[in-house]
């Protein structure tokens, strides 16, 4: 394995020497695709165990996959601690035992606990009596309890081990003294973002550059080359396409030598600055008054915008309108007031079973009704979500697909619609 920057880009060389994609890696660990791009994009770093597995499979030493010493010579034997792995083990070893204050006698408990049993058995043997048999259930339950106290003491020290490695790791791969990823303004038309980008690398010199990188999901790269002001390196209104994830990272030069570090992983995709919209009328209709009745009303709408968004998507006004056939313009409207102010104080608006919309609508022969809601935010955007649709055709009234949307985490909502255009 070649020597690399990060532990993110060594897992990645691994990974791709051993011929393994990022969902195949993740079934080797039981974990999902995602965990493994957030290692390679320095995002996250793995468990103790993650990485020891992934040193098997990458057939190369924990040292060599964390950095912190070069790729064995052929000939060098295989199984011995370098110089160097040794020392780290031992300062771990040093740390854990100076915060136990003591060392774990192990065999002495397990023998003590097993002559315990053994001596139990043996007089209820001889006994042969009832009681001897309670007993017995007793000390076993009581050896079971020690048994669980050492597991429990042994996970505890592998998590204590683990989080000194996650430690040291941090320390390694963080070069910032300091770093931030914004999202200032987005274009819904033109699928794009604008970001705002600032990183302080803890040593630079006057002549130290800096390039910034975004990565989308697609694999797309765009760069951004960074003013530097007194060594905090910027750049705004960097316009990069929307992506479902955006890994932001920087290099940084001076003269020849450079370094890299990653600053973000951001969520950017589209659904991260629309509303998530649905409910519906409980609603009856007769056909031979050819009359369909809306009663209450349920109506939900989450607010899914990106969390480094520095203008929050808000809900200016929400109105509950019914379109006849293809007009542009509702024939009745009915403004949600609540909403807004529901979905800035409690993030959504959850409104079941609300009364004062009840609301009854005629039909004639080839009609089609939609009772949609129209949403404003502070944007600027209006959007259409149909919620029931009825259409008279032949004498029955009968209910036509409404269009629909898959969204990133799998949910199936309505789709925005335009006034004016058939649903299907």
């Amino acid at each position: 394995m070649s020597e690399a920057t990060t532990l993110g880009t060594r897992i990645q060389e691994g990974r791709k020497a051993a011929g393994l994609s990022q969902e195949a890696l993740g079934e080797h660990l039981n974990v999902s695709r995602q965990a493994v791009s957030k290692w390679e994009s320095d995002a996250a770093v793995p468990e103790l165990d993650k990485l020891i597995a992934m040193s098997r499979l990458f057939a190369c030493t924990i040292g060599e996959l964390l950095g912190v010493e070069e790729a064995k010579a052929p000939d060098a034997p295989s199984g011995e601690l370098t110089e160097r792995e040794l020392a780290a083990a031992e300062a771990i070893a040093a740390k854990y035992a100076a915060q136990v204050g003591r060392k774990p006698v192990w065999s002495r408990k397990k023998k003590g606990i097993a002559g315990a049993v053994c001596a139990i058995i043996a007089a209820a043997i001889i006994a042969g009596v009832c009681w001897g048999v309670h007993s017995v259930n007793r000390k076993f339950d009581d050896m079971q309890s020690q048994v669980n106290g050492i597991q429990g003491s042994v996970a505890g020290q592998i998590g204590s081990i683990t989080a000194q490695f996650q430690t040291i790791l941090d320390e390694q791969n963080d070069l910032l003294a300091d770093k931030s990823v914004q999202i200032t303004d987005f274009d819904w038309e033109k699928k794009t973002v604008t970001l705002s980008v600032t990183a302080l690398p803890k040593e630079s010199t006057a002549t130290t550059t800096a390039v910034f990188t975004a990565k989308c999901a697609d694999g797309q790269k765009l760069t951004a080359q960074a003013q530097n002001d007194n060594g905090h390196f910027s750049t705004t209104d960097w316009v990069v396409p929307m992506s479902e994830e955006l890994q932001i990272s920087a290099v940084f030069t001076d003269g020849e030598a450079s370094t890299s570090a990653v600053l973000d992983s951001v969520g950017a995709g589209e659904d991260n600055f629309s509303f998530k919209v649905y409910g519906g009328w409980s609603s009856s209709w007769n056909s031979s008054s050819d009359t369909v009745s809306l009663g209450r009303m349920d109506l939900y709408i989450e607010n899914d915008y990106s969390s480094l968004l520095t203008k929050p998507l808000e809900l200016t006004a929400v109105d509950l309108c019914l379109f006849r056939n293809r007009n542009k313009s509702p024939e009745k409207t009915s403004p949600v007031e609540d909403a807004p102010e529901l979905l800035k104080s409690a993030g959504v608006v959850d409104m079941s079973a609300m009364t004062g919309y009840e609301t009854s609508v005629k039909l004639a022969e080839g009609d089609t009704v939609i009772a949609a809601v129209r949403i404003r935010d502070n944007y600027g955007r209006t959007v259409y979500i149909p919620m029931d649709a009825w259409r008279l055709a032949g004498g029955d009234i009968t209910t036509p697909q409404l269009p629909s949307t898959t969204y990133s985490d799998g949910s199936m909502m309505p789709a925005p619609w335009t006034p004016g255009t058939e649903l299907n």
